[in-house]
């Protein structure tokens, strides 16, 4: 149900499946959002077999709905689901064990309403749980676009669309990919218009360490792979399966002694100057991103190798 406000509505998609431990810290972050227009879809996967819909039913706040799946349908057909259901001019994230920072939507939809271009943008995420470290990626459109070559620049719980061009250029979760479907889609909308972040600590992104999580890492490894190698054809490179798993290797493990470093020096090399005949990228950015990550590549192989001479 929209509320009246001069703000634009912005629908606040959350999957849900057995996630009642941790959904009342989610849902009590998003009411407690400084912007009040939104509306949380409470997406809850069929065959949910905890509280989590009692949970959600006892707010009685007529921003929340909840909208259950018939079949299973999985994250990404289910969050094609609420793309398809969502009211809102933006279309923001969040999984249903993470905290949402009190300011997040306001600063998401004040940079997309400066920027009327930004279809896209994320925020900076502090990792907790089994994992504690801070992911801080660039903000600004073009050294995204250069670093979605190498990896993944959004936190996936941390976006906000425009849902006019998500609807415009028809882009949706890719359902046949079981992970990484979120690097998949960014990989399709930056060919389409500008993405950006916020550069500010606004979400705590949950991280589980389950065997649950390792399959889902292990089959999503493969699928990160294969998106890196649409962008490298993208690009204009012409590469073979060992460039490609080379490119992948070195930009996701770095390199551990001075041979692998050696080896992947040409492959910086045939970057750099593919970026000088496609012109696909901003040079000085992109030459300066390929240089810092060789340097630190170089850093890291140093002290691998100290540390076998000194063992």
């Amino acid at each position: 149900m929209r509320l009246f406000s001069s703000r634009p509505l912005v629908s606040i998609l959350l999957p849900i499946y057995n996630s009642e431990r941790y959904l009342r810290d989610a849902i009590e972050s998003l009411l407690d959002q400084t912007y009040g227009n939104l509306e949380i879809l409470a997406l809850i996967e069929a065959h949910n077999s905890d509280s989590s819909v009692e949970l959600l039913q006892s707010y009685r706040d007529k921003r929340i709905r909840i909208c259950v799946n018939e079949t299973k349908l999985g994250l990404a057909a289910t969050l094609n689901r609420g793309l398809r259901l969502a009211e809102g001019e933006f279309v923001a994230r969040m999984d249903a064990d993470d905290i949402a920072h009190s300011s997040r939507i306001v600063q998401q939809v004040t940079l997309m309403q400066r920027f009327r271009r930004v279809g896209l943008c994320g925020t900076h995420a502090r990792l907790f749980g089994d994992e504690n470290w801070d992911f801080v990626p660039s903000c600004e459109p073009h050294k995204i676009k250069v670093e979605m070559l190498f990896g993944c620049p959004f936190v996936h719980p941390t976006v906000m669309f425009r849902t006019e061009l998500i609807q415009k250029y028809s882009l949706v979760y890719d359902t046949s990919l079981e992970a990484t479907e979120d690097y998949d889609l960014w990989s399709r909308c930056i060919e389409k218009f500008p993405v950006a972040n916020v550069g500010s600590f606004l979400l705590n992104y949950r991280k589980h360490l389950s065997a649950a999580t390792h399959r889902h890492e292990t089959r999503g490894k493969s699928i990160y792979r294969a998106v890196m190698a649409e962008q490298l054809r993208a690009f204009g490179m012409q590469c073979s399966e060992a460039d490609v798993d080379l490119h992948y290797r070195v930009f996701t493990r770095g390199c551990s002694n001075t041979d692998e470093l050696n080896a992947a020096r040409p492959w910086f090399d045939r970057l750099l100057e593919q970026n000088k005949i496609s012109d696909r990228y901003d040079r000085k950015y992109f030459a300066a991103y390929v240089e810092s990550r060789f340097q630190e590549f170089a850093n890291q192989a140093a002290r691998c190798s100290s540390k076998v001479i000194n063992a």
